[in-house]
């Protein structure tokens, strides 16, 4: 059986190869040219996200509240929230500050600019005056936040009766383990026999295992594994990250934000007017890996790339989904993608893959039209955020490990 699980997975990676094979695979039309960072202070720093604008500028987002571990404790560390304005060549023009941790940027149709992140957004100009600051819809299902935990209070002769105990409970479960295997194995060979009695003597008997020593077991490993104060720091963090704001994206007549669900992982889509009125969820329960979902809209309509189901969707404004597209000839390589889109001066969708590093063109219908760009990025399922100038003569993705954006310019 295994042998033909192999075989199986192999002929479908040849196969591929046909497909898109050596011989047939596209030739990207931009090349590697560059990469851009942003440096304060003499230090590069973490880039969030960027997007380009009908100008070609790049508005690069950084700063703002991050959980950091430090001295085996976890501090929420606060810097400057801003967006970068960058000329097409990665000069720095101007940095407009905000009160927003940056998540998720987008260019509205008349070149104004909305970021959106930690439960805010906010309109600017293209100037970066700021015109409006809300709280996104989502927050109005969440809980508050929880206090930000205190140092830990274990002590070290604590801390290591908690490990010692802890490997105890371990070599516990996993004698249990031995036990019950012993008497499952006689389940089987008494259901092989037919024989009833038995069968209701060791079910009772396993049942029993479980409740009197396997159940608090569990329990107490449980209640082991972490301090009073790293859980208390995991509640916190998950509270953060509810409040997050995955994506925003901007059309004439609407806004778009995706976020986390109130209850749950699988991400939910919001619209509002365009005056940031009437918040409605018309997209529910994405399937994201790693939470990473991405949105963009362009003429009312809304695109998701669907990463963990390799698949792009095309959405009305109510959210009813009028093209779905993907495949294996020109679909998305690595375990989930795309994991970002944008759209060309044209329309067209660009479509990011994470890991892989390619940049492809697609018509709204699906249609392949051209391999744009081919990178090297580290590898791993994360955010992939593209863009390419209005001219189209540069496409741009960030590296977000490498903390940099590749420039590929157009032969």
């Amino acid at each position: 059986m295994k042998k033909s699980v192999i075989t199986i997975v192999c002929v479908v990676f040849l196969l591929s190869g046909v497909v898109w094979g050596q011989t047939d695979k596209p030739t990207a039309t931009h090349q590697p040219a560059d990469s851009i960072s942003l440096n304060i202070g003499g230090r590069s720093v973490t880039i969030h996200t960027f997007c380009v604008d009908k100008k070609g500028r790049l508005l690069v987002a950084a700063g703002g509240a991050q959980l950091v571990y430090r001295n085996e404790t976890f501090e929420e560390v606060v810097t400057p929230s801003a967006i970068h304005v960058l000329d097409a060549n990665g000069k720095e023009l101007a940095v407009w500050a905000i009160e927003v941790t940056p998540e998720a940027l987008a260019v509205g149709p008349d070149n104004s600019v909305y970021a959106a992140g930690k439960g805010k957004v906010v309109h600017l100009d293209e100037t970066g005056n700021v015109l409006k600051t809300m709280e996104s819809p989502h927050m109005a299902g969440l809980p508050p936040m929880p206090p930000i935990p205190e140092a830990d209070e274990e002590t070290a002769e604590q801390k290591e009766a908690r490990k010692k105990r802890l490997d105890e409970v371990t070599k516990e479960i996993k004698e249990f383990y031995q036990e019950y295997g012993k008497l499952d194995k006689e389940l089987q060979k008494a259901k092989k026999a037919d024989d009833e009695d038995a069968q209701i003597k060791l079910a009772a008997e396993m049942e029993k295992m479980v409740a009197d020593k396997y159940a608090p077991l569990q329990t107490e490993q449980n209640a082991l594994y972490y301090s009073k104060h790293q859980v208390a720091v995991q509640a916190y963090s998950a509270a953060l990250s509810s409040r997050s704001v995955k994506s925003i994206a901007v059309t004439e007549k609407y806004i778009f934000l995706c976020t986390p669900p109130p209850r749950g992982y699988a991400p939910e889509v919001w619209r509002l007017d365009a005056d940031f009125a009437n918040p409605k969820v018309i997209v529910k329960s994405l399937a994201g890996c790693c939470g990473q979902m991405n949105i963009s809209a362009v003429d009312d309509k809304l695109v998701i790339p669907e990463n963990a189901r390799m698949k792009v969707h095309l959405c009305d404004a109510e959210g009813t989904r009028l093209e779905s597209w993907g495949d294996t000839v020109t679909g998305f390589g690595s375990c989930c993608n795309p994991m970002n889109v944008a759209f060309d001066s044209a329309g067209n969708v660009l479509t990011s893959e994470a890991s892989v590093g390619a940049i492809k063109r697609f018509k709204q219908d699906g249609t392949f039209i051209d391999l744009v760009a081919q990178s090297k990025i580290v590898p791993g399922c994360k955010h992939t955020p593209i863009g390419m100038s209005p001219d189209g003569s540069k496409a741009y993705m960030l590296d977000i490990t490498r903390r940099n954006i590749l420039v590929m310019e157009k032969e």
